[in-house]
């Protein structure tokens, strides 16, 4: 009889639970729908990961070959397709055709190009502007988002140089100074650095290097698609609580401007250094915003015989014009301009001659 009875009340506590979760998901669904109905939408920022990119253990991430769909945001939606070498572009071939000259882009997002159709990046411009005066100039487009220069240089060490290229373009954005010093970005995502050497040479850690956790991933997921996450994790933010960095590890590094300089300096004199012994023109774009360390890094490249191109000194540059409403991206317009640019500068050094 007690059995029965012990039997009766773990099915009613059962049945209770079964309800009482069946009540809570019919309120998330609701709130969750109510939110999106008042206009507060997810913040579909950084949409692509869990997508178009894949682990590597030398890089940490890159574009996901083959991959093909669309990225979503608030402010935009565009469609994505990456080739067989994990580029998103056209296919191109490892050997040139002819005599064609070779130019290839690294960067990261701005390269890539978020928020902006594959044809309207500014790499595609600069092609485009091109094939107006010569048919003998290809421009291959390798920015993956989220990359920084240690990244980049390990891909050209790899993978580029493959391509055979005549000149070669890096883009380097103000917030690569600090992300050249760290181990993980978007407090997930585990990456290699470079580290200085007793010699002064740079020694490479962190390679494999680890997967990103599938908790961590379903975490910014959830965030990045649930109305309700965003808005707790909004306002908790603008409190002074920061819930992400209970969530997701706190992998700020300490600010020592010395350190971001001479870090980055040296990325891009290892690249610069790589390319010259092969003999390929190296050209170092920054886009510093006002970052005084960035601008300091543009002048010491130049100083040491760099080849610079600087956005932020192009006259009629406007950030407000040019870039995508609360986030800082090129827009179409600044891509365009930024590519009608820089062909300009490269006919006028003579690097595609």
């Amino acid at each position: 009889m007690g059995k029965i009875h012990n039997k009766t009340r773990i099915r009613q506590i059962l049945v209770n639970l079964a309800l009482v979760l069946a009540s809570t998901a019919i309120v998330v669904v609701f709130c969750e729908l109510g939110l999106r109905v008042l206009g507060y939408s997810p913040s579909y920022f950084s949409p692509w990961a869990a997508n178009l990119w894949r682990y590597d253990p030398l890089l940490g991430w890159i574009n996901c070959e083959g991959q093909e769909g669309f990225l979503e945001h608030p402010q935009f939606k565009v469609s994505v397709k990456i080739n067989s070498k994990n580029l998103r572009d056209i296919e191109h071939s490892l050997e040139k055709i002819n005599q064609t000259k070779r130019v290839l882009i690294l960067g990261d997002s701005f390269v890539w190009g978020f928020g902006v159709e594959t044809e309207q990046r500014f790499t595609d411009i600069v092609q485009r502007e091109i094939k107006s005066t010569t048919n003998e100039v290809e421009v291959i487009n390798a920015g993956v988002s989220g990359w920084s220069t240690d990244q980049e240089l390990l891909w050209l060490e790899k993978y580029g140089l493959d391509y055979d290229p005549d000149v070669v373009i890096l883009l380097f954005y103000q917030n690569d100074l600090e992300d050249n010093l760290r181990s993980m970005v978007n407090n997930f995502y585990r990456k290699p650095r470079f580290v200085p050497g007793d010699d002064g040479d740079l020694i490479l850690t962190g390679t494999p290097c680890p997967h990103a956790s599938r908790v961590l991933l379903l975490l910014k997921y959830l965030r990045n698609h649930s109305s309700i996450i965003a808005l707790v994790g909004n306002l908790t933010y603008r409190s002074g609580f920061n819930i992400g960095k209970l969530i997701f590890w706190n992998t700020d590094v300490s600010k020592d401007p010395d350190q971001e300089i001479s870090l980055s300096f040296n990325l891009v004199t290892r690249i610069n250094t790589l390319l010259s012994q092969k003999g390929i023109r190296f050209v170092l774009v920054t886009y510093c915003e006002g970052n005084q360390s960035c601008a300091a890094l543009s002048s010491l490249a130049e100083q040491n015989g760099i080849i610079l191109f600087n956005v932020d000194s192009l006259q009629g540059y406007s950030r407000d014009l040019m870039t995508i409403k609360h986030d800082g991206h090129w827009n179409a317009i600044g891509h365009s301009f930024v590519g009608k640019a820089l062909t300009e500068f490269l006919q006028n050094q003579k690097l595609l001659q």
